[in-house]
């Protein structure tokens, strides 16, 4: 998503935006259909960060094109069997009858084990907290707060300084170029469900992490905010 920000300097033709959306929900929807639904909330986080984005910049009448033509597209993809075989064959299915998704209630229980596992080392953290904790192997947390348990605040802290630092370097946010804007949102997008179900190995946390150590390019001169 961002490198086509980068290719057009911001202004990503339509069929390229249409493209990216079919080729990105097929995709999510075959990761969901090996039950990680956890895709799903992310999938429709960039596409509030990256379609927001891409079609704000048209004009009026391109911005009804475009409108029409994701409406088009997604009213198939909604009445298709293979939209209506994904939602019978995960979690959704339970979610959509009227029962709770049993991975977010999993999530939930695991939380309450978060004060004994903390404990186990809450200067430098134990990266078997759940073991020694009596929780079982694997029944850590399923959120950053992971750090916690695992680094201790020592590591917390540590990992605080290097998010700090990505931040504080790209603000104000209104000087930074069209894909700088993005890149930023998409990690904050991560942050906020990775503090939410993932634990601290999340790869694509890792992944965004690094890339944010990336030198930021400031918008040219005369580009729009």
């Amino acid at each position: 998503m961002i490198f086509t920000q980068v290719i057009w300097g911001g202004k990503v033709p339509i069929p390229v935006v249409v493209g990216l959306l079919v080729i990105g929900t097929l995709a999510v929807t075959a990761v969901a259909r090996m039950q990680s639904t956890s895709i799903v909330g992310f999938w429709m986080v960039g596409l509030l960060v990256y379609f927001w984005a891409a079609l704000s910049k048209l004009t009026l009448k391109y911005k009804i094109i475009a409108f029409a033509s994701l409406s088009f597209v997604a009213i198939i993809y909604l009445k298709s069997d293979l939209f209506t075989q994904t939602l019978e064959s995960t979690r959704f299915a339970v979610l959509l009858g009227g029962g709770g998704l049993s991975s977010l209630d999993g999530r939930l229980e695991l939380m309450s084990d978060f004060g004994r596992q903390f404990a186990v080392g809450p200067v430098f953290g134990h990266f078997s907290a759940e073991v020694m904790a009596g929780s079982g192997i694997g029944n850590y947390p399923h959120s950053l707060l992971s750090f916690l348990t695992h680094t201790g605040l020592v590591g917390t802290a540590l990992l605080c300084v290097v998010l700090f630092l990505s931040y504080s370097r790209r603000f104000p946010v209104r000087r930074l170029s069209q894909p700088d804007v993005q890149q930023l949102m998409f990690m904050s997008a991560i942050l906020a469900l990775g503090t939410a179900y993932t634990f601290m190995t999340w790869s694509v946390f890792w992944f965004m992490l690094g890339f944010m150590c990336k030198m930021p390019i400031p918008k040219a001169a005369g580009e729009a905010r």
